[in-house]
């Protein structure tokens, strides 16, 4: 087993906001299975309600039914659950889920995984978001803390 199987990256990505008429979320897992990455898109079964929603959202004739698939989620939060409750079933050697990207270095909010590790990482996270480090004022402190995270999440696997 490799190192890097025991971390999987959720990933939401959503045009709400820049796309007419967005209205959904959409995750996917990003993780190593086998020595190889591996992209699962999440999806649920649709509901009767849900799927009268998405009909009279897309119009007569859209063809949503009930127990049909679907991937567009209405939150981040509906994502981020059914995450926590299945990414262990697509990567079995995970036991660490990050929201981010897989190719980002800096920290990443952790959602499940170890206490100590959720702890340091988060308040990694923390220290970021407060110190605003996107508009370039703290970089060497931010430098710091990816720094501290590369080496930490490395020791840690």
């Amino acid at each position: 087993m490799a190192e890097t199987e025991k971390i999987v990256y959720l990933e939401i990505l959503s045009f709400i906001g820049i796309g007419i008429g967005a209205s959904h979320y959409y995750g996917s897992l990003w993780g190593y299975k086998d020595g190889e990455m591996e992209k699962v898109k999440l999806i649920f079964i649709l509901t009767t309600r849900g799927a009268a929603k998405l009909n009279k959202l897309h119009g007569k004739g859209s063809g949503y039914h009930a127990g049909m698939e679907w991937h567009g989620f209405d939150s981040q939060e509906a994502i981020i659950k059914l995450a926590k409750q299945t990414y262990k079933e697509h990567f079995p050697h995970a036991n660490i889920l990050i929201s981010g990207s897989i190719a980002v270095a800096d920290p990443q909010p952790v959602l499940d995984g170890p206490a100590e590790f959720m702890e340091r990482v988060n308040k990694w996270v923390e220290e970021a978001d407060r110190i605003n480090w996107y508009d370039g004022k703290h970089e060497k402190r931010m430098n710091t803390i990816s720094d501290q995270f590369s080496q930490y999440i490395k020791a840690f696997r």
